[in-house]
């Protein structure tokens, strides 16, 4: 660098040294050549040193430019290309099988609503009919006769059923008998248990009281008794105890001293056997009566337990009577007669049916053996041929658009009306219902057509030029005026996704600014990798709020960033984050971020 400036210094100075001074001069102006040389290269060095010094200084010396975040006209749209749609008829007979008869108009003739355009084969349709109202008198005739006949079959069975019937009551009156008897039998024998179980209950208690009142007078007839010398002995009594009428409990036996007395020992003696006697003799009789009742009361349960019996086998055999002859009435309703009649009678209705729904067919087919037009339009497809089936063409390879089995296509002109158009799946986000469209049609060169989108299909369509959505597109009546707009003609639609007079918009060059040195047309070390990367992870932060606080912000393909800004010295840059949207290529719509009025830096 110092070389190419001291030559250039030097020749400049050599040419005005050669121009103003002489040969004479020249020897000086060479030395003081040398001297500016020394002079530059000394200053060189200092300025490089400075430089060198301070790098940020070397960066700031280039120059910069940035603009302002302004609000002015964003315009953005899409771009697609789709075909005209038009209400078209495809017409045939509605389930009316035959030959045609007729053919009442041509391809390319304009029809209106109701015009008749073709006639099948009547003739034949009406012998249908005929053939038909046969077979179902046919069918009604063969249902009466068997009819009649099952009449005489069901009177003879009914007059079975009816007898097998009264055996059935007969045995139903001889179970509710038998049942009555039973019941009343085992009323009984339960009513005479309880009697003697409640006399059983009352003799124990009499028996146990004569008992007590037999021990009281025997202990009060041995008191009476003469007491004679006692002799140290014990003995044993039977007495009464509570819960028992008899039982043995030791007493004291009184005891008598020899003596000289053998008379009083002997009235003694007697008196005690006496007493004795007398409490087992009120005993025994206690006793008889509670025994007597106990015998009572177990017969008594065994004639509740027979009377039990009986009525189970009373009960078993009028119920046996009772399904025997059930089971011979269920016989005489499914006598093989009966079944027999029935079977035939269904297999005539069956046929009855079967001719009903034929004649129904037929009388159908005659009745719409016309095809009317549904709407005004034109011819624009017939496929058949007066003798032949409507909806298959005369030549196949020469036929019409219309699809095979179609008989006359009919399309309305008046109802062109929709564009499908095919968006890609790229810009299909920015589309929604409502916003306004502008085409052109090839027939009309530049004029510009409007419309309105109307509907967008969820479903994409895979195609050479990768996935599309279908777009429907309505057109306005109002700038159609002198046009013919045919089906199927091609245009070159323009959806307006976006236009705002007052947007908030940021120039396209701003995003440009890079930490990357490599690419072409950047500005290299305005921030480092680590300052780009916080700032981008911050407008990711930014983009998922404002998407949560504003949804509807999707369609405008909002995205994180950052764009460079200079600091307030002048010598240094740093990253900002922002959330910017759609563009027009020109400018970027600012979402979030940076305000109006705000420097960026847009390029060097």
């Amino acid at each position: 660098m110092f070389q190419v400036v001291s030559n250039r210094l030097h020749l400049l100075l050599d040419r005005r040294a050669r121009k103003v001074v002489g040969a004479s001069n020249l020897l000086w102006l060479k030395k003081r050549k040398a001297m500016i040389s020394v002079v530059l290269f000394f200053l060189i060095i200092v300025s490089g040193s400075a430089l060198l010094l301070n790098p940020l200084q070397w960066v700031t010396a280039a120059s910069y430019p940035s603009q302002v975040v302004s609000r002015g006209l964003l315009d953005v749209s899409v771009q697609s290309s789709g075909l005209l749609q038009s209400g078209v008829y495809n017409l045939a007979f509605q389930g009316v099988y035959g030959n045609l008869q007729e053919i009442d108009v041509k391809q390319g003739q304009k029809v209106v609503r109701g015009q008749l355009l073709a006639r099948m084969d009547t003739i034949s349709l009406q012998q249908s009919v005929s053939a038909a109202q046969a077979s179902l008198d046919a069918a009604k005739k063969n249902l009466y006769g068997i009819l009649l006949h099952q009449g005489d079959t069901t009177a003879s069975i009914n007059q079975r059923i009816a007898a097998v019937q009264e055996v059935v009551n007969a045995a139903q009156s001889y179970v509710d008998a038998m049942k009555r008897d039973t019941n009343v039998s085992v009323i009984v024998a339960k009513s005479t248990l309880m009697s003697d179980e409640h006399t059983l209950s009352v003799t124990r208690k009499t028996a146990a009281t004569q008992v007590k009142q037999a021990e009281v007078q025997r202990r009060h007839s041995l008191l009476l008794c003469p007491t004679p010398t006692p002799i140290p002995t014990t003995g044993t009594t039977p007495v009464a105890t509570p819960g028992n009428v008899l039982s043995v409990v030791s007493i004291p036996t009184p005891t008598t001293v020899a003596d000289d007395s053998a008379q009083t020992d002997a009235i003694y003696t007697t008196c005690v056997q006496q007493a004795n006697a007398i409490y087992k003799q009120e005993v025994a009789s206690a006793h008889l009566g509670v025994t007597a009742l106990t015998a009572q009361v177990e017969k008594d349960q065994q004639q509740v337990d027979l009377a039990y019996a009986n009525s189970g086998l009373n009960k078993a055999g009028a119920n046996s009577q009772l399904v025997n002859s059930q089971n011979q009435a269920i016989g005489a309703e499914t006598t093989t007669d009966a079944t027999a009649s029935i079977s035939q009678v269904k297999s005539a209705e069956g046929q009855l049916e079967v001719a009903t729904a034929q004649l129904n067919n037929a009388q159908y087919n005659l009745d719409h053996a016309d095809l009317t037009a549904p709407h005004d339009g034109i011819v624009s497809a017939i496929n058949g041929t007066p003798g032949g089936p409507p909806g298959v063409p005369l030549d196949v390879a020469t036929s019409n658009s219309a699809p095979y089995g179609i008989f006359i296509q009919i399309v309305d002109l008046s109802s062109v009306q929709q564009i499908v158009t095919n968006v890609s799946e790229a810009d299909i986000t920015s589309v929604q219902v409502g916003q306004p469209i502008r085409f052109q049609l090839k027939a009309y060169n530049d004029r510009q057509f409007s419309g309105t989108v109307s509907a967008i299909s969820p479903n994409g369509v895979t195609g050479g030029s990768g996935i599309t959505y279908p777009v429907i597109t309505t057109i306005d009546s109002l700038n159609r005026d002198g046009t013919a707009m045919l089906p199927n003609m091609t245009a070159t639609v323009t959806i307006t996704v976006l236009h705002d007079t007052r947007a908030l918009r940021i120039p396209a060059s701003a995003i440009n600014v890079t930490t990357d040195s490599k690419k072409a047309n950047k500005v290299a070390f305005l921030v480092s990798k680590q300052e780009g990367s916080a700032a981008t992870s911050k407008a990711m932060d930014m983009l998922k709020q404002l998407v949560k606080a504003h949804p509807d912000f999707v369609s405008h393909k909002p995205f994180p960033t950052f764009v460079v800004e200079r600091s307030e010295l002048g010598n240094t840059f740093t990253a900002r984050p922002v959330v910017l949207g759609l563009t027009d290529g020109t400018y970027y719509e600012v979402l979030q971020g940076i305000a109006e009025n705000d420097h960026v830096i847009v390029g060097k």
